[in-house]
């Protein structure tokens, strides 16, 4: 197709490079071939496809070589193009991206090798300097969030330098008290966390309150299911608290016994 006459750099940008039709007023601008091409781990195509023109800078090819069920050859593509390609390892996909709501593939390439569960990848780009500085480059978010979360991959983000009190703030946010504890053991302070989590409980009171107004008012919108939500609410915030309450005891604790 290219050597008859095919448009190497042309893109549909109503789409993303998974076919996913876009919201009206949103466009995807990066060069889709190239996309696709890293998320197979084929580096000789890949090549291929520049020497015929090409652009890398054009792509986001460091997001989606994280889609590779390959990892190592995952891993193998980002080196590559970091490497050879020169491709800048903090890119955020808003560089090529405007979409209206968001997708839930975006910010930096870390934050999707966090998206697509890829340790090799979220390592490689750690050891090499990824930086969490940017406003979309907080991967943690993505590592701790209540239904497609990846916890394994919260550990190699605090050891790589993410600051594990806002890590606690962002998992007590996501109500993960798993990741809570993993930050703690990371040496965060929890009395931030606490405090949000008060705001946060104070927010859900009042809200109940709310609720139960209209439902007085509209009784046949009323359904079981929420009180059953609203007690679950109740425990995993009360559970939550309790928890920061006993981190920070310890933790003022342990600042007393230090002076």
């Amino acid at each position: 197709m290219l050597d008859h006459g095919a448009d190497i750099s042309r893109t549909d940008t109503q789409r993303l490079d998974n076919g996913f039709n876009l919201a009206v007023e949103s466009s995807d601008n990066s060069l889709h071939l190239l996309n696709i091409v890293a998320a197979n781990g084929d580096i000789n195509l890949f090549d291929h496809l520049v020497s015929r023109g090409a652009d890398p800078s054009r792509s986001l090819a460091l997001h989606t070589a994280s889609k590779c069920q390959d990892h190592e050859k995952s891993r193998a593509m980002v080196c590559h193009l970091l490497d050879k390609h020169n491709m800048d390892i903090n890119v955020d996909d808003k560089t090529f991206r405007d979409t209206f709501n968001g997708i839930f593939d975006e910010g930096s390439p870390m934050c999707s090798a966090v998206i697509h569960h890829n340790l090799a990848v979220l390592r490689e780009l750690l050891q090499r300097g990824a930086s969490f500085s940017g406003p979309r480059s907080w991967p943690v978010s993505h590592a701790v969030m209540a239904k497609r979360g990846f916890l394994p991959a919260l550990e190699p983000l605090l050891r790589g330098g993410a600051d594990p009190t806002r890590a606690l703030k962002t998992s007590v946010r996501c109500m993960n008290l798993e990741a809570a504890k993993t930050c703690l053991e990371f040496g965060a302070d929890p009395t931030p966390a606490l405090a949000q989590a008060f705001e946060h409980e104070e927010i859900r009171v009042k809200s109940v309150a709310e609720d139960a107004e209209y439902f007085e008012e509209h009784p046949e919108f009323w359904d079981e299911r929420y009180a059953e939500e609203e007690k679950a609410a109740e425990k995993e915030s009360k559970s939550i608290i309790d928890f920061l309450k006993r981190a920070t005891e310890s933790y003022t604790a342990s600042c007393t016994a230090s002076l």
